[in-house]
């Protein structure tokens, strides 16, 4: 058949394969297959190409249907009605690394038809909201090393007459066809024969959502083993959430927690994923997943729909999936009730969360909006028993309610169809705003972290949280917003590295004026240490931290440079560096990008101002935002890198999207290349992974000895929301380096990263002497001893001091939790050997110094 591909037009012959039913009770129809060499422009609906509405008049060269839109090449495909519209790459690249095909944009449509939609379009009687959608997007086995140099020709047509299930009628829909033979650690056999992938987008007119299907058809003779299968929904730097399949015990038919939900104030995107067996939610991006076997000669199918309401709440989201799935009126029920304050007025658009219980834990099920006068009403399906339901209220300037305080539904459950159930009314109390001024122990004021404890963030995290910083313009004086009556708070300024968190309980009658004191380390940077979280994101792609939120979170937590680092998008840098120059901030800025391949994921350090200064230039002479491009060879990524004067990070090596990992399996795009200059300590992943990078930068060290390339440490948190109290935070692991020229602080920072002048830590503090410093080759006779004298300090208490070398652990000293001393250990040398200590304090928290290289003459 003849169809569009990437490249153009092109002709194929898809492999056959046994029809099978689908989960909705119809095989799939496919008549009238066509090249999308000619649009479809029907009168409730259009897929098209960017260029053939471009070519129309309908939109201009160059630019979307979906205003804000990241989809914008030529052959880049819309789907609309009047109601929402899509946009599938198919020369715009996904944005995680994976193959085109995926949903890039998403818009709401507003308006009325003329005529049709293109024409309505074209006149402006039918608007796009701006794009509310990073990418949406089929995921063969989680985050693997699918690309687009391993997924076979890309092929896109419009099916005339497809049927999606027995509920839906004929119309156009457009198919995506990939490919896909990748082993994994779990299934590590070889395949020559791929499977075929296709994946359907269909959007009826007048439909205010999108059907989507993957046909994982197997025509081979080997299973693929054990493949966690599903689609993936990343938000547009904004919050995610789902209560995932494994909260309580239902059937799947009934069950109301197979989703996912995008949302802000402005709007909310669902993705119901209807049996899927578990949602993985992360910051910015939430995974649904199955896990399959896929048989030879048989054919699966996975089926999702997606929506975007300008809305508060998910309701629409959860009401559907109910009938998606088909579940009658005797199997639902309608609570409504009344959003009340503490002095009993109405709370006018206020937004009310429901819970669910198994009889062991609750978890969020859905929320809603109240209206003007505080009413609300959320239709549910019908539990057991009434009290499996709770409700509580949120809104800004309103306390979280304490799950003490929610509201547990009481009564016998009435029979009959769309049961009505009135709740008591929900009391929500005002905020009281409490002063905490906070100083070192020399009356320096401080910037600081502040945790109200004692409650969670709200599950609609923008309208309260539980974390504050210090403002730009009020160094040392903060204003916490706490329920009334009793609260207790943690204050921290570089928490574990320069002072211990203070805890202040009080209550709101009397204390709303509060001095801290916290006994600090002091500033580091007046003996030549910087340190920095050196993998750290801020506002773009899965991120959900404003660039004044993530400049206070820096100067919370201590660190001297600030550090940016987006999946691939480099637009938050210069807004950053704007702001701390506007506010003449006491931080440095280092301007970065985190390369993201589908198989591994690297961070760049600019080592010059000309490198920084192309990080923080958009414009197209530079690459505009995307600076690099992550679906070349390694080599070549190594390279570009290089040749723009930065230094290459290889991020997390030891999960499944990262190097070492990578190198194992031999996913490395045209082979590994030992050239990258870095390796990271990533606290956001297990204690395994990083144990496991720990031992292979070891493994490269003991090559250097005999001439391999000398890779250094670095250590960061790779934190996404710095108003998440749950997760990584700022500076819970950061790089220091010791800087010995301050008028070029940057330069020398990286130069000295480069060298293994510095160390990676979650703590504890070293100070090698720049006679004796990290990284550097020191030479003793054969039989001497390298003496170590190494000054060490910990606000939490030195536990143990190791020193490992080639052979293993040298020697392990115990130390009986003293905040500072001078380590010292001499260390018979036989044979050339590197030597790293490793210092760990009271709490667990290590500091992993780069080696000492000792030859041996």
């Amino acid at each position: 058949m003849s169809v569009v591909t990437a490249a153009g037009v092109t002709v194929i012959s898809l492999p056959g394969c046994a029809t099978a039913l689908n989960k909705f009770g119809k095989s799939n129809s496919q008549e009238g297959v066509r090249p999308l060499d000619t649009p479809y422009l029907g009168k409730g609906l259009i897929i098209a190409s960017l260029g053939q509405l471009a070519s129309q008049g309908i939109i201009r060269e160059g630019e979307s249907l979906i205003p804000g839109g990241d989809a914008l090449k030529s052959k880049d495909i819309i789907i609309a009605n009047d109601k929402i519209a899509i946009t599938v790459g198919v020369l715009s690249p996904d944005p995680w690394g994976y193959p085109v095909g995926s949903v890039l944009d998403m818009a709401q449509v507003s308006g009325t038809i003329q005529n049709n939609v293109a024409d309505s379009f074209k006149s402006g009687h039918l608007v796009a909201s701006d794009d509310r959608l990073w990418d949406m997007r089929l995921l063969m086995n989680s985050w693997d090393s699918w690309g687009p140099s391993n997924c076979g020709t890309p092929t896109f047509e419009i099916v005339e007459n497809y049927t999606f299930d027995n509920t839906s009628a004929a119309n156009p829909a457009l198919k995506v066809s990939l490919e896909y033979k990748e082993n994994s650690a779990a299934d590590p056999q070889t395949f020559t024969d791929p499977l075929i992938i296709e994946t359907y987008y269909s959007l009826a007119p007048g439909d205010d959502y999108v059907k989507v299907k993957s046909l994982i058809i197997n025509n081979t003779a080997k299973t693929f083993k054990s493949r966690a299968t599903g689609y993936n929904f990343s938000s547009k730097s904004t919050s995610l959430t789902s209560p995932g399949r494994t909260v309580y015990n239902e059937n799947n038919q009934k069950a109301q927690n197979d989703f996912i939900a995008i949302y802000n104030p402005e709007y909310t995107n669902g993705l119901i994923v209807p049996g899927v067996e578990d949602v993985y939610v992360g910051t910015g991006y939430a995974d649904s997943y199955s896990t399959y076997d896929y048989l030879p000669l048989t054919q699966t199918e996975i089926v999702a729909f997606m929506r975007t309401d300008a809305v508060r709440d998910i309701a629409n989201t959860t009401e559907q999936m109910l009938d998606i799935k088909g579940v009658p009126a005797s199997e639902r029920v309608v609570i409504s009730g009344i959003l009340l304050d503490d002095a009993q007025n109405p709370i006018p658009n206020g937004v009310v969360g429901v819970e669910r219980t198994d009889g062991k834990a609750w978890t969020f099920v859905t929320w809603v909006a109240a209206n003007q006068n505080g009413e609300y009403e959320v239709q549910l399906n019908r539990p057991g028993k009434i009290d499996e339901y709770r409700l509580y209220g949120m809104e800004e300037n309103y306390a979280i309610t304490p799950d003490s305080e929610k509201l547990v539904l009481s009564g016998a459950m009435p029979a009959g169809d769309n049961v009505a159930i009135k709740a008591a009314p929900l009391k929500l109390k005002k905020t009281v705003p409490v002063t905490v001024n906070v100083t070192d122990q020399n009356g320096n004021p401080l910037y600081s972290k502040i945790q109200v404890l004692g409650i969670k963030r709200n599950v609609v995290d923008y309208l309260a949280n539980n974390l504050f910083f210090t403002d730009f313009d009020g160094k040392g004086k903060n204003v916490v917003l706490v329920a009334p009556g009793e609260f207790e708070i943690e204050v921290s300024n570089g928490i574990d590295f320069f002072a211990k968190g203070v805890r202040f309980k009080g209550h709101t009658d009397k204390d709303t004026q509060i001095n801290i004191t916290l006994d600090s380390i002091g500033d580091l940077r007046k003996e030549g240490w910087y340190n920095a979280d050196l993998h750290h994101h801020v506002n773009k792609s899965d991120a959900c931290t404003s660039p004044e939120n993530f400049i206070r979170s820096n100067l919370a937590a201590g660190t001297s440079i600030a550090f940016t680092s987006d999946h691939d998008d480099s637009s938050a840098n210069i807004d950053v560096t704007t702001l701390i120059g506007k506010h003449k901030l006491d931080i440095e800025h280092i301007p970065a990008v985190e390369i993201s391949a589908s198989w591994s994921h690297f961070n760049v350090v600019p080592k010059s101002k000309k490198a920084r200064d192309f990080m923080l230039d958009l414009s197209e002479k530079t690459g505009g935002k995307y600076k690099f491009d992550q679906y070349d060879l390694f080599k070549n990524i190594v390279d570009s890198v290089h040749s723009k004067d930065m230094y290459f990070i290889a991020n997390h090596p030891w999960i499944s999207y990262g190097l070492f990992y990578a190198e194992e399996l031999n996913k490395v795009p045209g082979g590994y290349y030992g050239q990258y200059d870095l390796i990271e300590l990533n606290a956001g992943v297990s204690e395994a992974s990083n144990i496991k990078t720990m031992e292979s930068a070891r493994q490269r060290w003991t090559k250097a000895l005999s001439g391999g390339k000398k890779y250094f440490l670095t250590g960061s948190s790779d934190t996404h929301d710095v108003l998440d109290s749950t997760g990584t935070y700022t500076g819970l692991a950061r790089t220091f380096v010791k800087v010995n020229d301050k008028a070029n602080v940057l330069d020398a920072y990286a130069e000295g990263l480069a060298l293994g002048h510095g160390y990676a830590s979650y703590g504890p503090l070293m100070f090698p002497s720049d006679s004796q410093m990290f990284g550097e080759t020191f030479k003793v006779q054969k039989g001497d001893h390298f003496e170590i004298s190494l000054p060490v300090k910990s606000v939490n208490g030195i536990a143990k001091i190791e020193i490992f070398g080639k052979e293993g652990v040298v020697s392990t000293q115990k130390v009986n939790n003293a905040a500072e001393m001078i380590f010292t250990q001499n260390v018979k040398t036989d044979v050339d050997n590197w030597y790293q200590v490793v210092v760990t304090d009271s709490k667990g928290k290590s500091a992993f110094a780069n080696p000492y290289f000792v030859t041996v003459s």
